[in-house]
């Protein structure tokens, strides 16, 4: 079951559909398989393994950067979106309906973070949401310009619990996101470094070193890492060849 304020789909949105195509194919192991969509035409979706877990969309226009937009589902699409007017949030795409699988609409939250509410038939149409095995996106995080208002505009519009939170040092506060007893992703203040708040979603890998070098091999630019968390997880930051942001997650093992 579709549970309220877990990241159910990404949709990759390219400025070079081939290019971002091949990239993530050879990097993870991805499969892309076309799906006809009807009225809104052919879909390209990836698959890890058999799960299905996101997309590859050509940027709207007037978009002029690469990047992963995640779905946040929830169970009320359009209370969802007065929430979001109500707490600082601006709506991009207003509620809109994707044939045979549910609606969505694009918001940006009060940093300025791109995200999408999404809300899938009932009963669901579409596949179930993993975020466990190898070559899964894993982790969500998000950089922001205003991390206070984000944490609680979150709590509002998904009901998320970001109740707890780690002394990252001279990074800040790690403000833990939580879905029921699950983590599901965290929050940070947006570093100097960062041109604007951020989304960023972590793919679970076996090996964060070696997913690196391959990445870099096939035209990736590395931002930060690989280096550790102490006792959680080696990280990385990369930018794909058309310069989407994305993350690498290899969790240590105690």
């Amino acid at each position: 079951m579709v549970r309220n304020g877990t990241f159910d789909w990404y949709d990759i949105m390219s400025r070079d559909v081939d290019v971002t195509t091949r990239f993530y194919t050879q990097l993870f192991g991805w499969t892309c398989k076309a799906v006809d969509m009807g009225p809104m035409g052919t879909y390209p979706m990836l698959h890890n393994g058999e799960q299905a877990f996101g997309g590859i969309t050509r940027l709207r226009e007037g978009e002029a950067t690469s990047h992963w937009l995640g779905y946040l589902s929830t169970t009320d699409l359009d209370a969802a979106v007065g929430r979001t007017r109500q707490h600082g949030g601006l709506i991009r795409v207003p509620p809109t309906p994707i044939p045979g699988v549910g609606r969505f609409s694009v918001i940006t939250d009060p940093g300025g973070a791109v995200v999408s509410l999404f809300q899938g038939n009932d009963p669901p149409t579409g596949p179930t949401a993993r975020h466990t095995e190898v070559g899964d996106v894993g982790w969500a995080e998000l950089m922001s310009a205003e991390l206070p208002r984000a944490r609680a505009f979150y709590t509002e519009v998904v009901g998320w619990d970001v109740s707890a939170s780690i002394d990252m040092g001279e990074v800040g506060l790690y403000v833990l996101v939580k879905v029921g007893e699950e983590g599901v992703g965290g929050m940070v203040a947006k570093p100097p470094t960062l041109p604007a708040s951020n989304w960023s979603f972590y793919v679970n890998v076996e090996s964060a070193d070696a997913v690196v070098e391959k990445a870099k091999s096939l035209g990736a630019t590395v931002l930060v890492g690989p280096e550790d968390v102490p006792d959680m997880v080696r990280f990385a930051l990369l930018t794909d060849p058309t310069g989407a942001l994305f993350g690498v997650a290899q969790p240590l093992r105690k």
